[in-house]
C-alpha cells in the first residue's frame, strides 16, 4: 500500500481507519500531514505524521513532539493540543461550538509549519423519517430543510444495529451493518450496484440541485426476514467544505485503484505547506426501531 494517514470522525470518526493520500513524486523534504475531523459539541482530536514519497510503503511516521494550536475565527490561540500517544493529539481546553470557524498551527523541529482552517456547520433543526418495509427492503424517506443562505453540504449514514443468536458459540452477538443503497443522482460518494444504485456506508452530497428546498432524500437497505426487531440509527450530518471535497476525492481515489485505464486522482488537501485535512461537522441523529 502507498501512504497511510489515520483519518479521526464522527460518531462514525475516530474509528482508526486507514486512508491514503498520494502525493506527488517529486516532493523531497517529508512534510507534516495532519488529519481531524471535529464535531460541534465534542472533544478535538487530530493525528499528526510526516509525508513520504508515493513509493514508500507502510504507515506514515508518528510526529510526537508536535506543538499544535487551536485557533479562533480572528487568529487568536485559544488552546494547545496535548500529545496521547502515537501521534494523536487531543484538545482539554476548547470544545468546538454550532456555527464557529476554528483554525490550527502545527510546527515540529525539521519541518515547515503547517496551518488550516475550517468550520462547524449548523446543525438542521428538523428532519423527518418515514420508512417503508417491503419484504427483505426497507426503504427510507429522510426529509429535511435546506438553508437557502448559503451552499451546504451533507453526509447520511444508516446503521443497523441487532442481536442474534450465535449456535457455535452459545452467544448472542450485537450486529452491526452501516451498508445501504441510493439511487439519488447528486450522490458523490459510493459504488455503483448491479441495479445502478449507489451503495456504500455513507452517502456525500451537496444542495447545488435543491438550494432552499424541503428536499427528500430516498435510500433503502437489506433487512432479513429471520432478523428479529432491530434498531437502525440514521444520522444526517451537515459538513464544511474542506470536510466535504476531501471525502469525495478519497471515495473516487479508492475507486480507482488497481484500475491501470482510470484517470488519477488527486485526494483533496486544505493544510497549507502540508497534507491531510482539518474538517468539521454537525450531526442530527435518529434512531428507529424496525419490528
Amino acid at each position: 500500500m502507498r501512504n497511510y494517514i489515520l483519518v479521526i470522525g464522527i460518531a462514525f470518526f475516530f474509528n482508526s481507519c486507514e486512508k491514503e493520500i498520494p502525493l506527488d513524486d517529486q516532493e523531497k523534504a517529508p512534510r507534516i500531514v495532519i488529519n481531524g475531523i471535529f464535531s460541534a459539541n465534542d472533544t478535538m482530536r487530530i493525528h499528526i505524521s510526516e509525508s513520504r514519497n508515493i513509493l514508500y510503503e507502510g504507515e506514515l511516521p508518528n510526529i510526537t513532539n508536535a506543538d499544535a494550536k487551536l485557533l479562533d475565527a480572528n487568529g487568536n490561540v485559544i488552546g494547545t493540543f496535548l500529545h496521547e500517544g502515537d501521534g494523536y493529539y487531543v484538545m482539554t481546553e476548547v470544545i468546538p461550538q454550532v456555527g464557529s470557524v476554528y483554525g490550527i498551527t502545527v510546527a515540529a523541529t525539521g519541518f515547515t509549519s503547517v496551518s488550516a482552517s475550517s468550520y462547524t456547520p449548523e446543525v438542521l433543526s428538523s428532519v423527518q423519517i418515514d420508512t417503508l418495509r417491503t419484504g427483505e427492503t426497507m426503504k427510507y424517506e429522510i426529509i429535511f430543510q435546506d438553508d437557502p443562505n448559503e451552499i451546504n453540504y451533507y453526509s447520511l449514514s444508516l446503521k443497523k444495529l441487532y442481536y442474534y443468536y450465535d449456535s457455535w458459540t452459545g452467544d448472542t452477538v450485537l450486529y452491526e451493518d452501516n451498508y445501504f443503497c441510493t439511487n439519488e443522482v447528486i450522490v458523490q460518494s459510493g459504488y455503483s450496484d448491479v441495479n445502478g444504485d449507489i451503495c456504500g456506508m455513507a452517502m456525500l452530497f451537496s444542495d447545488a440541485t435543491f438550494n432552499g428546498q424541503n428536499y427528500s432524500f430516498s435510500c433503502s437497505n437489506y433487512i432479513s426476514v429471520w432478523e428479529d426487531t432491530c434498531r437502525m440509527v440514521a444520522t444526517l450530518s451537515s459538513v464544511s467544505e474542506d470536510y466535504y471535497k476531501y471525502n469525495v476525492t478519497l471515495a473516487k481515489y479508492e475507486q480507482t485503484q488497481g484500475d491501470p485505464f482510470a484517470q488519477p486522482v488527486q485526494v483533496y488537501s486544505n493544510i497549507e505547506n502540508g497534507f491531510g485535512i482539518f474538517g468539521g461537522y454537525s450531526s442530527f441523529s435518529d434512531t428507529l426501531i424496525i419490528p
